[in-house]
């Protein structure tokens, strides 16, 4: 199986059909409308290589809403990235270390949804009282425009900005 994780990146579903392996395509942005780019093959290409693909996987209707032109068969399903935290239910584990250890890859990109981890993050603490720390690493440059938000949330002691690493 080859598993392709963005939109832009057509490598994967020619490999998969040259290696004759099933191939899953991943959709988690608008392309033009989120990074103003595009697939640098011509569209007949892309829906080809979409339709070729044993599934595409859209992480939102709108998302699927998106792309649904380019598919020509009814190869799709939606698959939500993250969880709903209003719905989410943290308990006590068994076998978690104390404090709970995170790592989230990303940095301070908004893109990469930092804004949502400082939220997740104040649910953990302030409303499920879990110990935790969260080490960000990736490009943390746009720190300092959080730490008020950081403090206000009181989960100063629980983010540590690691920085960029080529080790992870």
């Amino acid at each position: 199986l080859i598993h392709t994780n963005d939109s832009l990146t057509v490598a994967g579903a020619y490999a998969a059909r040259l290696a004759k392996l099933p191939h899953v395509w991943h959709l988690r942005e608008f392309q033009k409308e989120d990074y103003d780019l595009s697939v640098v093959f011509p569209e007949y290409y892309v829906k080809k290589w979409f339709s070729e693909s044993d599934r595409m996987i859209c992480i939102s209707d709108a998302i699927q809403s998106k792309y649904a032109p380019r598919f020509t068969r009814n190869n799709y399903v939606r698959i939500y990235d993250g969880i709903a935290t209003e719905t989410a239910a943290f308990e006590p584990r068994e076998g978690l270390s104390n404090p709970l250890q995170l790592l989230f890859l990303g940095g301070t990109s908004t893109g990469k949804g930092f804004e949502e981890l400082l939220a997740l993050a104040e649910l953990l603490k302030n409303k499920y009282h879990i110990l935790f720390r969260i080490l960000v690493a990736g490009d943390c440059s746009g720190s300092g425009k959080y730490a008020a938000e950081i403090e206000k949330k009181n989960i100063v002691k629980e983010i540590v900005f690691y920085g960029f690493t080529k080790d992870v």
